[in-house]
């Protein structure tokens, strides 16, 4: 099944903010094209390859995008728009990514719980540029009306990120329970290991009505416990294919203020071919950084 689309069809989101990882594509691409003082038409698909690779084929007038899934897609009009800005032309372009899982983990803090959600925002979006799929999120307390926890998981969503809950601090089922069903864009859940709540997330994960992963987090006998209750984890104890998450360094008064890190680990988590746009500022003014950190990333 295939869903075809074209940007002039869908200009009246250009002005809007995003609301689903497409429309967050389409607005970039239409940006780029209207920077350009282009008249060009991209035409946008599903297609049958790999969840999150993409396809660019350009053609007279325009050209085409292909994902494999919803996400692959926005991740081909995020690269389109780029070629677009950097040269004014698209050139076929066929992407897969290496590593499965690219997470970023942030333990909250008072500065960032206070954070607006136009910062919340052009962090999410950041990411989605940077190919990071997964973030991994530990609030100090999870309490009514989960604020943070619903706003946080639904830009997640709009940016093409998976959202998991963090648990560091004990909870019942039911408080659980209530907490998935107030935020449905929750993903997964980890348990830590200063955790001792096993049994009550296993029992509100599994009677959530929808599919709930669980990460470990290295703890390994919570992978054996979720594997004998037959709950869904997140990925398998083993080291290939290889997976990663970083811990988030963030700025509560600039979302980009660190773009380079994000850039080195999830562009090149995603694709190590992956070139430097030196028409970026901040990359640019952090190409010393990169080139030493890209440096060591191929020593390993």
């Amino acid at each position: 099944m295939r869903l075809q689309s074209s940007i002039a069809a869908l200009l009246v989101f250009a002005a809007a903010a995003a609301a689903t990882p497409l429309e967050f594509g389409i607005a970039e691409v239409n940006s780029a094209i209207a920077s350009r003082n282009l008249k060009w038409k991209i035409k946008t698909e599903i297609s049958l390859d790999a969840p999150e690779s993409f396809r660019i084929e350009p053609g007279y007038g325009g050209g085409s995008v292909s994902g494999g899934d919803m996400r692959g897609l926005m991740y081909g009009l995020l690269d389109a728009a780029e070629q677009i800005r950097a040269t004014g032309k698209l050139s076929r372009t066929r992407s897969v990514p290496m590593t499965p899982l690219r997470g970023v983990r942030i333990v909250m803090t008072p500065d960032l719980e206070q954070a607006t959600p136009e910062y919340w925002r052009s962090y999410f979006q950041m990411l989605a540029r940077n190919r990071f799929n997964r973030i991994h999120v530990i609030p100090p307390s999870l309490g009514s009306p989960y604020r943070l926890e619903k706003l946080m998981s639904q830009l997640a969503a709009d940016f093409g990120v998976d959202y998991t809950l963090g648990i560091e601090t004990e909870i019942t089922g039911d408080e659980l329970s209530r907490l998935l069903a107030a935020c449905p864009m929750i993903r997964s859940v980890a348990i830590g290991s200063k955790s001792a709540s096993r049994e009550a997330v296993f029992s509100a994960v599994r009677g959530a009505g929808r599919r709930i992963a669980l990460d470990f987090d290295g703890v390994t006998t919570i992978f054996d416990a979720a594997s004998e209750k037959g709950v869904p984890v997140v990925r398998p104890m083993s080291q290939w294919p290889p997976s990663f998450e970083i811990d988030g360094v963030l700025n509560p008064g600039d979302a980009e203020t660190h773009a380079p890190i994000y850039w080195v680990w999830g562009r090149l988590g995603y694709d190590p071919k992956a070139k430097l746009d030196r028409k970026s500022t901040r990359l640019n003014s952090s190409h010393g950084y990169i080139s030493y950190a890209v440096f060591c990333l191929k020593k390993k």
